[in-house]
């Protein structure tokens, strides 16, 4: 965003004009002209706006007003994914400690059971030392073991084969299948789509329209008015108006989120 906004103000110093003097042409708050340079998107409610001002702003200095719509594309789209990566890191981070945290418990579980099979271990030869059946005595306590180290294989085997079925369940959803989005337009509402940080659709959705879009990944989906449409994600209803400034939203939605 600071490269667009460096070509602006470069090309305005060039020409030697003020931002009051731009204000005045244009009819944009220097406020917004100070964010457009800086580039500083967060200081506008909605996309929308924001491209607008740019688009006019450019077109004052002399820019071709869509190669510059394309730069800040650019740069907002590397923002998203940067975004997305951190947020993959954080969670990847969460599922490791919390792996490690069901490790540690395990073996826990697994020493304790050690622990009590000795200890009824040296008790049982206690009571062999004292009783004078010794033979009768000898014969039940090894028993008795036997019985136990049964229940601490099977024990073992079972968490094994519970650990074996959580790896299968994890290598299986690790497959990604396609994520599906429908829209459909309550009222003429603008709309703008990116599959895979691909731009699929970018324009005014009619009243009544459908659209229906696949991705392997995420969508991020760009909404001018949020009560004009219902969103559903892989046949799920999303609250698109959730979260929204003035009616304008920005939605990432991927499989596994908590939507």
């Amino acid at each position: 965003m600071k490269e667009m906004g460096g070509m602006l103000r470069e090309r305005r110093k060039q020409m030697k004009i003020s931002l009051s003097d731009i204000h005045k042409a244009i009819k944009i708050h220097e406020k917004y002209l100070i964010a457009i340079e800086e580039g500083d998107m967060s200081f506008f409610s909605a996309e929308v706006y924001c491209k607008s001002f740019i688009r006019s702003y450019a077109k004052y200095l002399g820019f071709d007003p869509e190669k510059i719509i394309e730069i800040y594309n650019k740069c907002n789209l590397e923002q998203q994914l940067d975004n997305v990566k951190k947020k993959l890191i954080d969670d990847s981070k969460f599922i490791q400690k919390t792996f490690y945290k069901e490790k540690l418990v395990f073996y826990m579980k697994k020493l304790l059971i050690v622990l009590i099979i000795g200890a009824a271990i040296v008790f049982l030869f206690i009571l062999l030392f004292f009783n004078k059946n010794t033979s009768n005595s000898i014969e039940g306590a090894i028993s008795q073991n036997n019985k136990h180290d049964e229940d601490l294989n099977k024990l073992i085997q079972t968490e094994k084969y519970s650990n074996t079925t959580k790896d299968l369940n994890k290598q299986k959803s690790s497959f990604v299948l396609k994520q599906k989005l429908f829209v459909e337009a309550i009222t003429d509402v603008w709309l703008k789509v990116h599959c895979d940080n691909v731009t699929v659709y970018e324009d005014t959705l009619l009243k009544g329209d459908k659209k229906t879009w696949k991705s392997n990944e995420f969508f991020t989906l760009k909404i001018g008015y949020t009560p004009g449409v219902k969103v559903f994600f892989n046949g799920e209803q999303i609250d698109a108006i959730a979260g929204s400034i003035k009616n304008v939203n920005t939605l990432i939605l991927k499989k596994g989120d908590d939507i």
